[in-house]
Protein backbone atom coordinates (compact mmCIF):
# COMPACT_ATOMS: atom_id res chain seq x y z
CA UNK A 1 0.00 0.00 0.00
CA UNK A 2 1.22 3.29 -0.91
CA UNK A 3 2.32 5.73 2.13
CA UNK A 4 -0.64 7.89 1.01
CA UNK A 5 -3.52 5.32 1.15
CA UNK A 6 -1.70 3.80 4.31
CA UNK A 7 -1.56 7.34 6.30
CA UNK A 8 -5.63 7.53 5.05
CA UNK A 9 -6.36 3.81 6.56
CA UNK A 10 -4.85 4.34 9.91
CA UNK A 11 -6.93 7.51 10.19
CA UNK A 12 -9.65 6.05 9.14
CA UNK A 13 -9.30 2.98 11.26
CA UNK A 14 -8.75 4.97 14.06
CA UNK A 15 -11.89 7.35 13.76
CA UNK A 16 -13.97 4.32 13.10
CA UNK A 17 -12.93 2.79 16.69
CA UNK A 18 -13.49 5.87 18.36
CA UNK A 19 -16.76 6.79 16.11
CA UNK A 20 -17.88 2.94 18.05
CA UNK A 21 -17.02 4.11 21.66
CA UNK A 22 -18.46 1.05 23.94
CA UNK A 23 -19.50 -0.66 21.19
CA UNK A 24 -16.23 -1.95 19.54
CA UNK A 25 -15.46 -4.93 20.59
CA UNK A 26 -19.39 -5.90 19.54
CA UNK A 27 -18.48 -4.23 16.37
CA UNK A 28 -15.20 -6.00 15.59
CA UNK A 29 -16.92 -9.47 15.96
CA UNK A 30 -19.23 -8.29 13.14
CA UNK A 31 -16.64 -6.95 11.02
CA UNK A 32 -14.79 -9.52 10.95
CA UNK A 33 -17.63 -11.91 10.12
CA UNK A 34 -18.69 -9.82 7.13
CA UNK A 35 -14.82 -9.91 5.79
CA UNK A 36 -15.06 -13.65 6.22
CA UNK A 37 -18.00 -13.75 4.03
CA UNK A 38 -15.89 -12.27 1.29
CA UNK A 39 -13.73 -15.56 1.30
CA UNK A 40 -16.80 -17.66 1.27
CA UNK A 41 -18.37 -16.28 -1.09
CA UNK A 42 -15.44 -17.42 -3.13
CA UNK A 43 -16.11 -20.95 -2.14
CA UNK A 44 -18.20 -23.78 -4.21
CA UNK A 45 -17.71 -26.42 -1.45
CA UNK A 46 -17.46 -24.67 1.94
CA UNK A 47 -15.19 -27.74 2.92
CA UNK A 48 -12.19 -27.80 1.74
CA UNK A 49 -8.88 -30.03 2.83
CA UNK A 50 -6.49 -28.33 5.24
CA UNK A 51 -3.51 -28.35 2.58
CA UNK A 52 -6.20 -26.73 -0.02
CA UNK A 53 -7.53 -24.06 2.50
CA UNK A 54 -3.87 -22.91 3.48
CA UNK A 55 -3.14 -21.64 0.50
CA UNK A 56 -6.15 -20.36 -1.22
CA UNK A 57 -6.81 -18.70 2.54
CA UNK A 58 -3.09 -17.32 2.14
CA UNK A 59 -3.82 -15.90 -1.51
CA UNK A 60 -6.82 -14.42 -0.35
CA UNK A 61 -5.73 -12.43 2.63
CA UNK A 62 -2.45 -11.71 0.54
CA UNK A 63 -3.66 -10.71 -2.67
CA UNK A 64 -7.73 -9.62 -2.47
CA UNK A 65 -7.92 -8.14 0.64
CA UNK A 66 -4.16 -6.28 0.98
CA UNK A 67 -5.08 -5.27 4.17
CA UNK A 68 -0.24 -6.31 5.03
CA UNK A 69 2.34 -6.05 3.01
CA UNK A 70 2.93 -9.49 3.43
CA UNK A 71 0.72 -12.34 4.83
CA UNK A 72 1.57 -16.31 5.37
CA UNK A 73 -0.32 -18.88 6.92
CA UNK A 74 0.79 -22.40 8.04
CA UNK A 75 0.11 -25.11 10.02
CA UNK A 76 1.81 -25.21 13.57
CA UNK A 77 1.93 -27.38 16.32
CA UNK A 78 -1.80 -28.80 15.50
CA UNK A 79 -3.28 -25.48 14.76
CA UNK A 80 -2.91 -22.65 12.32
CA UNK A 81 -0.24 -19.53 12.52
CA UNK A 82 -1.38 -16.74 10.31
CA UNK A 83 2.48 -14.06 10.30
CA UNK A 84 1.33 -10.92 9.32
CA UNK A 85 3.77 -8.45 8.22
CA UNK A 86 3.00 -4.14 7.41
CA UNK A 87 -0.51 -4.46 8.90
CA UNK A 88 -2.57 -1.57 7.98
CA UNK A 89 -4.71 -2.03 11.01
CA UNK A 90 -1.93 -1.71 13.00
CA UNK A 91 -0.93 1.71 12.77
CA UNK A 92 -4.14 2.74 13.40
CA UNK A 93 -4.02 1.08 16.37
CA UNK A 94 -0.98 2.63 17.15
CA UNK A 95 -2.37 5.77 17.10
CA UNK A 96 -5.24 4.70 19.63
CA UNK A 97 -2.92 3.24 21.82
CA UNK A 98 -0.77 6.38 21.94
CA UNK A 99 -4.04 8.25 23.40
CA UNK A 100 -4.93 4.69 25.69
CA UNK A 101 -7.89 4.05 23.70
CA UNK A 102 -9.43 0.45 22.93
CA UNK A 103 -7.69 -1.04 19.76
CA UNK A 104 -9.66 -2.87 17.53
CA UNK A 105 -8.51 -6.03 15.51
CA UNK A 106 -11.13 -7.52 12.59
CA UNK A 107 -8.74 -9.54 11.10
CA UNK A 108 -8.28 -12.10 14.69
CA UNK A 109 -12.23 -12.07 14.22
CA UNK A 110 -12.06 -13.19 11.06
CA UNK A 111 -10.09 -15.74 10.89
CA UNK A 112 -11.96 -17.56 13.69
CA UNK A 113 -15.18 -17.48 11.59
CA UNK A 114 -13.36 -18.37 8.70
CA UNK A 115 -10.86 -21.15 9.91
CA UNK A 116 -14.34 -22.70 11.89
CA UNK A 117 -16.69 -22.27 9.12
CA UNK A 118 -14.49 -23.61 6.00
CA UNK A 119 -12.96 -26.70 8.03
CA UNK A 120 -16.09 -27.41 9.99
CA UNK A 121 -13.42 -27.59 13.16
CA UNK A 122 -13.60 -24.69 16.17
CA UNK A 123 -11.05 -22.41 16.59
CA UNK A 124 -9.92 -20.90 18.96
CA UNK A 125 -7.30 -17.84 19.22
CA UNK A 126 -4.78 -18.57 21.58
CA UNK A 127 -2.09 -15.75 21.54
CA UNK A 128 -0.81 -13.05 19.57
CA UNK A 129 3.03 -12.31 19.59
CA UNK A 130 4.28 -9.19 18.32
CA UNK A 131 7.19 -8.46 17.14
CA UNK A 132 7.94 -4.89 18.77
CA UNK A 133 7.64 -3.78 14.98
CA UNK A 134 4.28 -1.90 14.67
CA UNK A 135 2.31 -3.90 12.17
CA UNK A 136 4.30 -7.39 12.80
CA UNK A 137 2.54 -10.06 14.58
CA UNK A 138 2.03 -13.73 14.80
CA UNK A 139 -1.18 -15.20 15.47
CA UNK A 140 -1.50 -18.52 16.76
CA UNK A 141 -4.70 -20.54 16.66
CA UNK A 142 -5.96 -23.64 18.03
CA UNK A 143 -8.02 -25.68 15.69
CA UNK A 144 -10.53 -28.48 17.45
CA UNK A 145 -12.35 -31.63 16.09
Amino acid sequence: MAQMERDFFEKYHRAVVLALGDDVTKATVKIGGYLAQEWLRQLEDKRISKEDFLSHYEDFLQNQLKFADSVKVKEKEGGLEVEIRGCHLCHGNELLRQEEKPTSCPICRMHNSVISRTLGKQSILEDIKKTGVVGECNQHYKVGG
